[in-house]
Order: C-alpha cells, then sequence, then structure tokens
C-alpha cells in the first residue's frame, strides 16, 4: 500500500498499490483504510529510542539476553537510570511488534518458580534497527561543525 486517495466526484476511497488502484467505495472505509494504513505505517517506522536499545543490548548479549542483563548492558552503556519494570514492558511491547521473539529457559533457569524468558531479534527488528540509524546518520550528516562549538 503506497497511499490512499478519494475521489473528487465521485467520493469513493482509492488504495494505490504497487499493482494499481483498488476502489473502495462503502461508507467509513476511509477512516477504516486511514487507520490501518496509518496505525501500520508509525507501527512500522516508529522506533523509539529506548526500543532501540533494547534490541541493541538483546543483539550484544546474544543466547544470554534476559530481562536482567539487558537492563544492565544498557545502564552499561548509557547514561540513563532505568527501572526493571520499563525493561519488561518494552520487551512485552517489541514482542507484540514481532521485533523481537521469546523462548523459556530450561529447567535450570527457574527464578522464584518462574522459568527465564530468553528474547531474541527478529529479522524486522533488525530491520527496523537499520533503518533507525540510516535516518539517525542521515539527520546529523553536515552537522559537526554545529555540534562542536563550544
Amino acid at each position: 500500500l503506497e497511499s490512499i486517495e478519494r475521489g473528487t466526484e465521485d467520493n469513493r476511497v482509492y488504495l494505490i498499490t504497487s499493482a494499481g488502484p483498488l476502489e473502495y467505495s462503502r461508507p467509513g472505509t476511509l477512516d477504516l483504510v486511514n487507520k490501518a494504513y496509518y496505525g501500520w505505517r508509525m507501527s512500522r517506522e516508529s522506533i523509539g529510542e529506548f526500543e532501540q536499545l533494547i534490541l541493541l543490548a538483546i543483539l550484544r548479549l546474544g543466547d544470554d539476553a534476559y530481562g536482567v542483563p539487558i537492563l544492565e548492558e544498557i545502564r552499561r552503556h548509557s547514561r540513563r537510570k532505568i527501572l526493571r519494570p520499563a525493561v519488561y514492558v518494552a520487551l512485552g511491547r517489541l514482542e507484540e511488534k514481532g521485533l523481537v521473539t521469546s523462548r523459556t529457559g530450561d529447567g535450570g533457569t527457574v527464578r522464584r518458580g518462574r522459568p527465564r524468558r530468553y528474547f531474541e531479534v527478529s529479522a524486522e527488528g533488525i530491520t527496523q534497527l537499520r533503518e533507525a540509524r540510516d535516518t539517525l546518520l542521515s539527520m546529523w550528516e553536515g552537522l559537526q561543525a554545529v555540534l562542536t562549538q563550544g
């Protein structure tokens, strides 16, 4: 899906795709399509700084990526004071978005009666990290002189 357009004379909704326009003419369709399209684009395009830090920590930790080491890795590389619950909430959100997958540890990794959940960055998570990095590098380009002035 590339864009959404409304016909000027017929008030029909057209979805513009790489294969060509698709027509939708039911009342209320534009609102539904807008929500679907822009909701998808926002979830697809917007990955926050904290989510990036979590994904990067998981990549650094490899097979040992579960809650506490993820928290410690972020603390080690940033100046942020991060609380443990924030990491678990973000991990759940990343899993819902399909940016990470989780697996339950074997019997030797039980704490307080619950097995540890280990996380891995999905292919989509890698893609979004690359896109976020490229965007930031593009925005930084040409600003060295401005940023190094005291």
